[in-house]
């Protein structure tokens, strides 16, 4: 036996016969619109309320849906569950036991006149997406119906003991006697359009029947008209409910509106007190920047007159420095030329200074005639410097006053022009001091002018 399947004793009751095959398919949307997955079938299967429905004989079935799925009016019922499981493929089996009570005969007739049933599940729940939750639905069992939700929802049926014709006759009759007996009992409109669709329009039952669904109708009709009356007193009293609480919301919105307004005037005489100072320093502010911008524009046109003196004054600066080049590059050719003069001169300067060290190394060996010349020779010597120094102050403009010897050689007498006396390292004869801004030089007639000491 698969799993989660139980079966009932069936030992010793007298059913009509046993219907079993698929009942329902687990993989697919059924004719419905619904999707009842493998999940809510394992549910149903492994649930206690399932074993215990099972062993007791509670999930009971009628001939069509009743309409409420939770309908519990079991004097309807026609067939009763003994099992049921899922397999690996998602086909839900069950087997049913067909009833002999009422409707159960009027089945058992009509499958005799050659009727096939198939089964549909019965149940309540919640439906998310046209999927049943797993989690809320609740199995109340299978009925028997014409058109299934599942195409190959068509179990067989199999009869307890075979029916010859003599008894099929019999058989129809009792369903006959069993409409005629228990019609007034059913009040399902389902039903007997079920049971009505299997006679003949002339027949005494289908207009039993059809008399029988006239008289629901009227009375579902009178209870329908009831429920509407009762459905508009419910409306209207929600209504006076809802009106008097929207009239204390509206009380209530009028008194908010209210404090709002006092509030929002407060709030409009601070924000308007607020703007006004912040008005008046803006404006303040902005006189203040007018006189700044004019101030501004006056320092301007100063800077741009300054700019105008200061363009005419770069202007002769440019000339100015212009000519005192050009007046310095004119006194260094000078210099240049009294340069050359001055090497001249000391190149003579050095022959001469050779001639006298060479004079004075043979001085002992000459006689006073001799030391006459050397002191000729010395007194031209002097003048040949004091010639020299004077020139040379002159061309640099250095100090004319200085004190020199015979061996006051070019370098010491430019040292003392430019800086000053200076201490001599060489000294021949007694030192003397000169202006040479007074020297004069020799004249034709001799050393007119010269004063040595």
């Amino acid at each position: 036996m698969p799993k989660n399947t139980i079966k009932s004793n069936t030992e010793d009751v007298k059913v009509l016969g046993i219907f079993e095959g698929v009942a329902a398919n687990a993989t697919i949307t059924n004719r419905n619109g619904l999707d009842i997955t493998r999940p809510v079938w394992e549910g149903v299967f492994a649930s206690e309320d399932y074993r215990t429905g099972i062993d007791n004989g509670w999930f009971l079935g009628f001939l069509s849906h009743p309409k409420e799925g939770d309908d519990q009016e079991f004097r309807h019922a026609c067939i009763k569950m003994v099992e049921g499981h899922i397999d690996g493929k998602g086909m839900v089996h069950g087997k049913f036991e067909l009833l002999p009570t009422p409707v159960g005969l009027i089945v058992k007739t009509l499958i005799d006149c050659g009727v096939i049933f198939g089964i549909s599940v019965r149940g309540v729940g919640d439906i998310h997406n046209n999927s049943v939750d797993p989690d809320t639905f609740i199995f109340r069992g299978f009925d028997l119906v014409i058109f299934p939700a599942y195409e190959e929802a068509v179990p067989t049926f199999s009869k307890i003991a075979a029916s010859t014709d003599a008894k099929t006759r019999n058989a129809y009759k009792q369903a006959q006697v069993a409409i005629k007996n228990n019609l007034q009992e059913i009040t399902c409109s389902t039903t007997l359009e079920q049971l009505q669709s299997q006679f003949a329009a002339q027949s005494e039952e289908f207009t039993s029947i059809e008399a029988r669904l006239q008289i629901l109708q009227s009375k579902d009709i009178a209870e329908m008209d009831r429920q509407r009356v009762q459905a508009m007193v419910e409306l209207y009293h929600n209504a006076i409910v809802a009106n008097y609480q929207l009239t204390n919301e509206l009380e209530q919105l009028r008194k908010s509106i209210v404090a709002n307004e006092v509030a929002a005037t407060k709030r409009l005489d601070k924000v308007e007190a607020v703007s006004n100072r912040q008005t008046s320093r803006l404006v303040k502010q902005n006189q203040q920047l007018v006189i700044a911008n004019k101030n501004l524009l006056e320092q301007h046109k100063t800077d741009q007159k300054d700019i105008k003196v200061l363009g005419s004054v770069k202007a002769n600066s440019e000339e100015f420095n212009l000519k005192y080049n050009r007046a310095i590059e004119a006194h260094q050719i000078d210099l240049d030329e009294k340069d050359e003069i001055i090497a001249n001169l000391e190149g003579e300067l050095s022959e001469t200074v050779a001639e006298i060290q060479e004079l004075e190394l043979t001085l002992s060996n000459r006689d006073d005639g001799n030391r006459r010349q050397i002191e000729a020779s010395e007194r031209l010597l002097r003048d040949y410097q004091l010639a020299y120094a004077k020139l040379y102050a002159t061309a640099t403009g250095g100090d004319a006053n200085i004190t020199i010897t015979s061996s006051t050689t070019v370098g010491d007498m430019k040292s003392m022009i430019a800086g000053g006396n200076a201490t001599l390292t060489r000294v021949m004869t007694q030192p003397r001091t000169i202006d040479l801004d007074e020297f004069e030089l020799e004249s034709p007639e001799g050393n007119k002018g010269i004063i040595c000491t």
